[in-house]
């Protein structure tokens, strides 16, 4: 079974059973309602941290430990999604790592300012929303 994330995964199919998920595109691996292996960001608040010094306006969605933290209303993207809204330095994620950092941009070409903040084992993709 492949889905974008857990949480989600959890919601849409919460009345079947299934053995294993791979979420995040093969990030989180869970098995038997375990976590089983994962790729997570393990600086993700010292990116966020960046980002926002940078971009203090930037929309972000930070989803650690199958919570999505937001500092903006998420459900006007996605609806019915269950968030959290943070504190404007996302103090929630401290210590905490990461399996995915969502900066929400309108133009291809604002990718391309956010490639900074990145470390070699982090990338950028493109989602239509």
């Amino acid at each position: 079974m492949f889905c974008i994330n857990l949480r989600t995964t959890k919601k849409l199919l919460k009345d079947l059973e299934f053995d294993a998920g791979i979420y995040h595109n093969g990030a989180l691996i869970h098995e038997n309602g375990n976590k089983k292996h994962g790729f997570q960001i393990n600086n993700s608040k010292e990116i966020v941290d960046k980002i926002l010094s940078s971009y203090p306006d930037a929309l972000i969605a930070v989803e650690s430990n199958d919570i999505l933290y937001s500092n903006f209303d998420a459900e006007k993207l996605w609806p019915g999604t269950s968030y959290t809204l943070t504190e404007s330095n996302f103090s929630e994620i401290e210590d905490e790592k990461a399996d995915k950092i969502i900066v929400v941009v309108s133009f291809l070409s604002d990718m391309k300012k956010y490639e900074i903040f990145l470390s070699e084992d982090l990338y950028i993709i493109i989602i239509e929303i």
